[in-house]
């Protein structure tokens, strides 16, 4: 069965430079959410920072129309950027912003939208290039598009 992982960015430039806006007090809990509230980064990583709207982990080739594995120079798309709701739009200190994804208790592993470059059962990687693993539940063939996670190290 496949499961859509949710994602979101981190950017420690970005969170060190909304924070100087944020004099408030900060929120102890939401109820009934069971997650710390910060001020400056919202509810939750998944739920307020970019989130990865349309991204789409848990399919095989998920809206192709909405998504290409090139940018507009006709270079691969790795990383995968994005930003804070807010942020100046792709970078933290001049470096990449990096979609992240939750898998459990596993929060810092990346996202790669790519092609297999070979057969990959779930969880096994598909994209010898990034590492990335196949998180749709399903066995994936060659030249299969899909959303995947690469492992932080």
């Amino acid at each position: 069965m496949s499961t859509n992982l949710p994602t979101y960015v981190l950017a420690a430039a970005q969170v060190t430079a909304r924070n100087a806006e944020y004099t408030g007090t900060p929120f102890t809990d939401i109820p009934g959410s069971g997650t710390y509230a910060d001020p400056v980064l919202g509810g939750n990583k998944a739920g307020s920072n970019a989130p990865g709207i349309g991204i789409n982990t848990g399919n095989i080739d998920p809206k192709l129309s909405d998504w290409s594995i090139l940018d507009q120079d006709e270079a691969a798309r790795d990383p995968q950027l994005s930003s804070h709701i807010g942020g100046d739009g792709t970078f933290d200190g001049g470096l990449p912003v990096i979609i992240n994804a939750i898998i459990g208790t596993d929060i810092n592993d990346k996202v790669a939208y790519s092609a297999a470059d070979q057969q990959a059962v779930a969880d096994a990687i598909y994209d010898t290039a990034t590492g990335a693993l196949n998180k749709t539940g399903v066995t994936v063939e060659i030249g299969d598009v899909l959303w995947g996670t690469v492992p932080a190290v």
